[in-house]
């Protein structure tokens, strides 16, 4: 197919739009989820300090240490679903006492690189994941909402 014909195609077209509509949507939660992870964030480090910063587990070998063991424990607690769901080796245990988003990659799907360093940085799924699954998401949006997309995501073939 000529790149021509590929722009008159509809159903071309219509695949651009949708990935436009999710990209917009991504900026649209950017703003919500960094303020909602740095709310949570600041939340935890006031409750439980710096201790993770020792922190020599590895997640990809499913390793937990004793210094993050309080800080997976109270993430639990936050988290709003099946916790056999959490994705701990989405991110780096030893830098959730520094960085928010590496608190926030808790509630995504699996598979969030160590390149997704912010939302700017996330699909929309994995925002939206954050919003469903951590519980003090719950006054920025409608998790009936939220969850309705969600559907939509994963039933289209």
């Amino acid at each position: 197919m000529s790149l021509q014909d590929r722009r008159n195609n509809e159903g071309y077209k219509n695949w651009l739009r949708v990935g436009l509509a999710l990209l917009a949507t991504r900026d649209g939660l950017t703003n919500v989820t960094l303020r909602a992870a740095k709310e949570l964030h600041a939340a935890l480090k006031a409750k439980l300090g710096d201790s993770v910063e020792k922190c020599t587990c590895n997640p990809k070998k499913k390793e937990e240490c004793k210094d993050c063991k309080s800080w997976r424990q109270e993430l639990a607690t936050h988290y709003k679903g099946n916790k056999s769901q959490i994705y701990w080796t989405n991110c780096t245990p030893n830098k959730w006492s520094k960085e928010p988003w590496e608190v926030a990659k808790v509630f995504m799907p699996r598979g969030q690189s160590i390149g997704n360093i912010g939302p700017e940085t996330s699909d929309t799924s994995a925002l939206l994941n954050f919003l469903v699954h951590c519980k003090c998401c719950n006054k920025y949006v409608s998790v009936k909402a939220t969850q309705k997309v969600g559907h939509f995501q994963y039933s289209i073939p």
